[in-house]
This record gives structure tokens, sequence and C-alpha cells, in this order.
């Protein structure tokens, strides 16, 4: 039997529809925004946001969105309903305006995410759109419908009948069938084919909720499966790479000239230890460097900037080529300016390596220039039209490099990493064929799909799979093994590539950092979260004291969520004990464990609808729901005794930047004691317990709400009997 080839349809509803409807599927409407009114018969239903109503087929209904609503309807195919159940008469009561108040969190949650796979365009989820389907449908049948057990003593020829005529019914959709046509086809009179349709098909009949009222019946209960408990043995312990700290990335050469941020750069390496830094942009004009044939180089601006990271005890990764600048906001660019075309001067460039390696080993001595890295980044004026000129470029500058420093690690690559690996194995192929191969691949990988539009364009979309970056992290590690496992270096990642996101200033960034740096433990070497400071991505557009830039604090100081996120990692034990979609837990030399528990909470689906990025401050709580998360944590083979508890939360009215600037009614321009106001209430809350372990077991109970991230420190105090 064939359905069209759908089970399934989608139509999102902005406009009202007063007229009376009837439909031969049945038809589950989901209110995204707003209010939904919906009207049967004398029945109506007032739907808030993420109200459920479903409306049987064939009856009669109206619907009407109030201003500025929106829903979503899903249309099931009903003679799919019956084929699949050999049960024709089977209704739905689903309703979740009225008594009695079930628990519909499951059937929110799947029909969250259909809407949030429906906007992909790839072949993977369309077939996870087409396995949502399926569990919708048997969600409603073992949950939402009732059975029409009167029926249950019919004999066989009966059930064939009634599937016999649904099936003639749907054959013969696009023309007029009467009860005339069914009588002839089925060989009937059409006065007892009436009463049969009455009878099994339930045209005519009263609806289902005087049914129910009449035989007692309830629906069963549906659970929302928000306790979580794990078991962890915490004798278990192995060593792991902090990938998270092994790579911090700084800025342009010419931004770090500035004293404004060379005082950020100060504050966050004291609270974030940061050794290994990330610079680019060395040679520009704004640097006095230009790549003049003759040319006596100066270097005196490039020496600033790296006497400031050497007295300070910071190790560069220098990038070797010419990235522009560049500052983007909603899918557009603020600021474009293009740098040196070095690689297109292979004489002059090659001379200017030459002279810069050893005017550095000759200022900073062989010692300190050992622990040095350097990035040839892929030129896309090269490498996308031939591919041959970079890589002699690149064999020819990683001689030099290693003549003059050899202990130095040189790689690159600085490839934007999309669904498409095509460029990133067409690059590693050019690389095998050369004799210098290099000590790492890096990496750049950020939450976008690159899909066609309408037009067969190119374009970016923010993607709705949560753990997008996780898998492109493992499809890149997957294509190195066959390369010889290259040492892979994220170098720049984060959860937009917009400036002007107040996302950026949100608890879900910070929550989301700690999520994909946990999942990625083992799949990278580094992993370097984008962005130092607001200050280099202030602009003339950026009046306000905090607007969405990609920094980890503000262009005022004040720490984000990401910030302490990332401080929160900086805390965990040099030893990995386990890990989990919830939590990551680790100990040190003395047995003290330092455990992170997070609920990173994927945004409402409308935002995956519309692909806004440009969110404001005020739009960014609407964008998350308000459920908890509770979680508890087993220790096993742990010390029989008391263990103190020092927990640091960072969430909703705990240390949120966004909910403390709200208070200040979101001031534009900050005054000198509301900046100092904010400093000192957008740190995380500090809270200390003491549990006990009975005989070898230690239960920690967390209660967390959407994108909130708790530390843990358990130092155990001895045993008191």
């Amino acid at each position: 039997m064939e359905f069209n080839n759908r089970t399934v349809k989608i139509e999102i509803l902005t406009e009202s529809a007063p007229g009376d409807l009837t439909h031969s599927d049945i038809k589950l409407f989901f209110c995204l925004k707003g209010t939904t009114e919906i009207i049967c018969g004398t029945e109506i239903s007032l739907l808030v946001k993420e109200g459920i109503k479903l409306v049987n087929e064939r009856e009669k209904h109206r619907y009407i969105l109030k201003e500025d609503s929106l829903a979503a309807v899903f249309y099931i195919n009903s003679a799919y309903i019956s084929y699949i159940t050999a049960k024709p008469s089977i209704r739905f009561q689903l309703d979740s305006s009225r008594p009695p108040e079930y628990d519909y969190g499951l059937l929110r949650s799947l029909l969250k995410r259909i809407l949030a796979v429906h906007t992909w365009q790839r072949w993977q989820e369309k077939l996870k759109e087409q396995e949502y389907f399926c569990g919708l449908t048997e969600l409603l049948l073992k949950n939402y419908a009732v059975w029409d057990f009167r029926n249950q003593q019919e004999d066989e020829n009966s059930e064939d009948r009634t599937r016999m005529i649904i099936e003639f019914i749907h054959g013969n959709y696009n023309r007029q069938i009467g009860l005339g046509d069914l009588a002839e086809q089925f060989h009937l009179s059409v006065p007892y084919l009436s009463k049969y349709i009455k009878k099994n098909l339930y045209a005519g009949m009263t609806l289902l909720r005087d049914y129910l009222t009449e035989n007692d019946k309830q629906m069963p209960e549906i659970g929302v499966e928000t306790r979580v408990k794990c078991i962890i043995d915490a004798a278990l312990s192995k060593n792991y790479t902090r990938i998270w700290e092994q790579l911090w990335n700084l800025g342009s050469a010419e931004e770090l000239l500035r004293a404004d941020v060379q005082r950020h750069i100060l504050l966050m390496q004291k609270e974030l230890g940061m050794k290994t830094v990330h610079i680019w942009g060395l040679f520009s004009e704004e640097m006095l460097i230009r790549l003049e044939k003759g040319e006596n180089y100066n270097f005196s601006r490039i020496d600033q900037v790296l006497d400031f990271l050497v007295l300070h005890h910071m190790s560069p990764m220098i990038d070797l080529g010419f990235h522009p600048v560049e500052l983007y906001s909603a899918g557009k660019t603020i600021l474009y300016r293009e740098k040196e075309k070095g690689y297109e001067e292979p004489e002059q460039y090659l001379s200017l390596i030459r002279e810069f390696a050893d005017h550095c080993v000759a200022r900073y001595g062989e010692y300190e220039t050992a622990g040095w890295q350097f990035e040839i980044s892929k030129d896309d004026r090269l490498f996308l039209h031939g591919g041959a000129s970079f890589f002699q470029m690149y064999e020819s500058v990683s001689l030099i490099i290693r003549e003059r420093i050899p202990e130095a690690r040189v790689g690159g690559g600085a490839i934007f990493v999309y669904d498409d690996l095509s460029i990133l194995k067409e690059f590693l192929s050019g690389w095998k064929s050369r004799r210098s191969y290099p000590d790492f691949l890096s990496v750049w990988v950020y939450p976008y799909e690159l899909v066609l539009d309408d037009e067969k364009e190119k374009k970016l979309i923010v993607s709705g799979n949560p753990d997008y970056i996780c898998s492109r992290i493992s499809a890149v590690q997957n294509i190195l093994k066959e390369y010889g496992n290259i040492p892979l270096y994220v170098t720049r990642w984060d959860i937009s590539l917009s400036c002007r996101n107040y996302l950026n200033e949100s608890c879900y960034r910070g929550a989301s950092l700690i999520k994909n740096i946990v999942s990625c433990l083992g799949k990278a070497e580094v992993m370097s979260c984008f962005g130092s400071t607001d200050l280099l991505c202030d602009f003339y557009d950026t009046a306000e004291s905090i607007f969405g830039g990609y920094g980890l604090i503000t262009k005022d100081g004040i720490g984000k969520p990401a910030f302490y996120a990332l401080r929160f990692l900086q805390n965990m034990g040099k030893y990995f004990v386990a890990r989990d979609e919830n939590y990551f837990i680790s100990k040190d030399d003395r047995g003290n464990y330092y455990m992170i528990v997070f609920n990173c909470y994927r945004m409402d689906m409308l935002f995956y609808q519309n692909q806004k990025e440009d969110i404001s401050a005020e739009e960014v709580e609407r964008l998350f729901e308000k459920d908890t998360l509770e979680i508890q944590i087993v220790f096993r083979n742990m010390k029989k005794g008391k263990y103190h508890i020092k927990k640091s939360c960072l969430g909703s009215g705990k240390g949120n930047i966004l909910d403390n600037w709200k208070q200040l009614g979101y001031g534009k321009r900050l005054e000198k004691d509301e900046v100092r106001y904010l400093s000192s209430v957008c740190i995380p809350k500090l809270e200390y317990e003491e549990l006990e372990a009975k005989k070898d077991s230690l239960a920690v109970n967390a209660s967390l709400c959407a994108n909130e991230i708790q530390l843990y420190k358990i130092r155990y105090m001895g045993n008191t009997v």
C-alpha cells in the first residue's frame, strides 16, 4: 500500500483560518509563540507556548492565531495509521490546555527535534526526520490513542473490508468519490454501506471525548527523564591531554601593541594560566613590514609584541600567513581589510622568513625559541588554483625554520571544516607528496553547514545538530589516520562567527564550550576557543559596553560565562576519571576529585528555523527552556568518612552577566561604578557542604537549570568514627 511517500507533513502557521476546516489527515497543532486558539464545534482550546492539541480526521475545526503568534501543524496520514494498526476506528485524545493534566514533556521534546531537523537539507537529516516521524506515530498510538474495543470481536472479513475501503478512497484521492461509487466497487447496497461506515469509521458519530467519558478510560502518563543517576569507579584514572589549555588565541600583532589589550591579556593569563598563545598578522605595513626586493626589514614593532610575550612567559605560535582583517555580524561583513599577498611574491617572502628567523634566534636565543611553533596557513589565492605553488612555498618555509630552530614545531593548514571534507582531503593529498611533512594540521570548526539556497548558491546556515562540532572533528581525525596520524590542532572554534551576537555573552556559550571540549577529549591535541577580549572586535557600531563580541571578557574587562567556563576547566585535576554528556570528573595526586557538571540546553527550534544570528540581549533568555536537570553522581571505591564539597555555580542568577546587566536596564554606556559593580557580581556563586561516604560510596546530587555549569572540588576530611 502506498501513501504518497509521506507519513507526516509539517506546515508553519502565521495567519488564522477562521472558517471551518475538515481534513482527511490527523492534525497535531503545536504552539511555538504567543497563543493559538483551536475551535472544534463548541469546544475551544487556548494554546500558549508549547501547547499541543490534536484534531482527529474529518473533525470540523478552525484556528485563530493571536497577534505575533506562530504555530506548527503536523499532518499525520490517517490512512497510514489505519493500515499499520488494522484498526480503522482509532481516535486520539490530546489537548494540553484541558484537564486532566498529563506530562507532555516527551512529546514536546520529540516535536522540537522534528522541527529542528526539518530545516536541514542533507540526506542524513532527511532520514533522521523520517525516524522521528516514526517515533511520533508510535508515541501517539501508545499514549494518546483510544482503541474501539467494541469492534475487537469483528470477523476478519469485516476488518479486511474496512481496510479495502480506506485503500480505495486513498487510491482515488484525486477525483470525487460518492457513496454510490463505493457501493458499486464492493458490490454492496448504499444503505448498508452507509451504516457500515458509520459503525466502523466513526463518521457522523459523537467524537472521542464523549466516548472516553462514557467508558471511564484514562491515558497513561508520560514521564520526562530529567533525573539522571551515574555510578563512577573512583579508583580508576588515567593520564589525558588538557586540550583546552594547549593554545590560546590572542589576536593580530597590530592589536597586541595596544596597552589596553595587553592589560586584558595579563588579566586572562593570571586567571587562565595561558602559556602558549596564537598570534597572526606579523607581516603587514601596520607592523612596518613591506615585501619589496632589497628591503631592509624593520622588526621593531614585531619585537615589541614578542618581547611582551617572552617577558610574561608566554610561548608564541606564530601564523606566518596573511589573513585579512574581518568582522562579521548576522552573516554580514562589517569590516574586511585585505593584507599583503606575500605568498604570490615567493622570492621576497622567503627572504623575509630567513631574516625573521635569524633575528628571532639572535634576539631571544636558541633555548627560548625552541619552544615556539610556526603555522603556515592555506592561502586560497594559491591553493584553490592548482595547489602546487602553496606546497612548494610551505616546503621552503618549513626548511628555513627547521634549519635555524630545529626543535620548533612547523605545521599549518588553517582550513575551515564544513560537511564536505573534499578540500581537506585534497590539501592532505598534496602535502603527502612533498618532502617536508607537517608537525600538525590546523583546522577551524564552527557550527555551520554549507548548503545550496533556492538559487543554487552556496550559503552557510547554523546547524541544528548539537553535536556538529564534535562530529566534524571526529571526521577529520578519521581522515588523518590515512596520513600517519598527524596531530590535529583545532585553532579556531566557537558557537558563532558573529561578533555582534548576545549569545556570546550567555551561559549557553559557556556550557557549549565545556560540552564540546569534554566530548572531544582524545580526538584533538589542541582545541583553542577563538576570542580573547572584546577590544579586538570594537568598531564604530559598538558604543555599548556589552555588545555581543566574541571575546572572553568585555572591553571593560568583565568576565563572561565563557571565561569562567574555561577557568572551571583549569581547575580540573591531572588524571582523567570519567565523562558523559553531563559531567567530567578528574583527580589530582593528593586524592582530591574535581567534577564539572553541565546542562547544555540547545536553543529553541525557532532559532534554527529563522536562522537569525543578530540576537539581542532581551531575546537570549527566551531562546531556552526553563527545565532543570537533576543528576546524582555516585562515587564507588571511596574512603569511608566525611568529605568537604566546594561548589562553584554559574548560571541564571549565579554570575550571569546578562542577568546582572538586565538589572541595570541594559545601559549602553556603563559608568565606572557600574563596571565595578558588574565585575564584582559577574562571578560564580560559591557553596559549601559536607557529605559522608557510607561503606565505599559517596553520592553527590546536583540540580542545574538550562545552561548552568557547576564545578565541584571534593576533598577527603578523614574517618570520624
